[in-house]
């Protein structure tokens, strides 16, 4: 009778502890929520004070899966090694419910945008590839939240009803896929000259990808970038200023659609990367670690304002 007492015991304790565990595997860590708004950032290598942070708030991360291991070199076909190779080393639990977006530019994207309207044959083949990099993703972790990077078509000067009925065109596209995640970034400085088209830009993109959204039932997550974009040859990968950074976030923020807006913000950027460029270029032996950390944390407080302040 002991005897079984402690077997019943040690049985009880051992289901306790796989239940814990299990609970650990399966359930997604709380994500950061300000208005409504989750928080992720993808920043390509930060400050470890600045990964502090994050960690300590709940700010969440994604999964950005770099073409380089989603397609074959001339970006045309699936490299399914590849990428099956990079979503088990990135995510070995199989369980894991990370959000996972991949980065399939160039030519297989611009085909969806050119040839969704007209259902041509490069359209075909292009969703035939990226779908198939999609469904490889939830094959082996079937758990994810997956999507495209930079869906719908992002515009600045040609925001008019063909741009519209060309994004409305990608809706059995993205019907496929799990969520939405449009690219907000800025390339222009904003002035008292260009302010209206700075934020009309912004309210415009994010106002297609939300009909979409709205449309298909699919939550969307824009991404931003507190640098400008690189385009610029002028002040491209330069800092944002915060001022002007917080104002494009509010606007992203609180444009809506039908009664629905965002449901969270990716934000992006390479920071590693741009340290060690600018290092190369001039010479620099500074610290990234205290270079990085208090620029990160200040742009933070600039996002999170916003978010707050909308």
């Amino acid at each position: 009778m002991q005897v079984n007492r402690y077997k019943r015991q040690i049985l009880v304790a051992s289901s306790i502890i796989f239940l814990l565990v299990l609970c650990s595997c399966t359930t997604p860590r709380k994500v950061l929520r300000v208005n409504g708004v989750e928080v992720y950032q993808s920043l390509g290598g930060v400050g470890q004070a600045a990964q502090d942070t994050f960690s300590s708030l709940g700010v969440g991360e994604i999964l950005l899966v770099n073409g380089k291991h989603v397609h074959t070199q001339d970006g045309l076909f699936l490299d399914s090694v590849g990428l099956a190779v990079h979503i088990v080393e990135q995510l070995p639990n199989k369980k894991s419910r990370a959000m996972v977006v991949l980065d399939w530019e160039g030519e297989r994207m611009q085909q969806i945008f050119e040839g969704a309207m007209g259902q041509t044959t490069d359209y075909w083949q292009a969703k035939e590839q990226m779908m198939r990099a999609y469904h490889l993703v939830k094959k082996l972790r079937p758990k994810t939240t997956v999507g495209f990077y930079g869906f719908p078509a992002r515009d600045y000067w040609n925001r008019n009803d063909d741009w519209r009925a060309r994004n409305l065109a990608l809706a059995p596209f993205l019907r496929e896929v799990d969520a939405i995640f449009p690219s907000l970034y800025d390339f222009y400085p904003t002035t008292d000259k260009n302010r209206e088209m700075e934020l009309g830009y912004v309210k415009d993109n994010v106002t297609e990808a939300l009909r979409l959204g709205s449309q298909l039932k699919k939550p969307v997550f824009p991404f931003v970038w507190h640098r400008y974009h690189d385009s610029n040859k002028e002040v491209g990968r330069t800092l944002i200023p915060p001022g002007e950074f917080g104002e494009l976030l509010r606007t992203t923020v609180t444009t809506k659609w039908a009664g629905h807006k965002i449901d969270g913000l990716i934000w992006w950027s390479s920071e590693r990367y741009f340290y060690n460029l600018e290092k190369k270029r001039e010479g620099s032996t500074e610290d990234f670690e205290r270079l990085n950390s208090p620029v990160t944390q200040a742009y933070l407080r600039t996002l999170l304002n916003a978010l707050a302040n909308e």
